[in-house]
């Protein structure tokens, strides 16, 4: 996936891999967001969030 991200303040970005999706096969993985940020996150190329 990719994106354009413009956040402001503190914030940890982990990634946690999947190894299967739902009949999509191998999933790149989750992105999870610790703590509150102010931005927008831009989905690029069609992809949904």
């Amino acid at each position: 996936m990719v994106m354009t991200m413009r956040a402001s303040g503190p914030f940890k970005v982990t990634m946690e891999p999947q190894t299967q999706g739902a009949s999509e096969g191998p999933v790149p993985g989750k992105l999870l967001l610790d703590k509150h940020f102010h931005g927008d996150l831009s989905p690029l190329e069609g992809q949904a969030l």
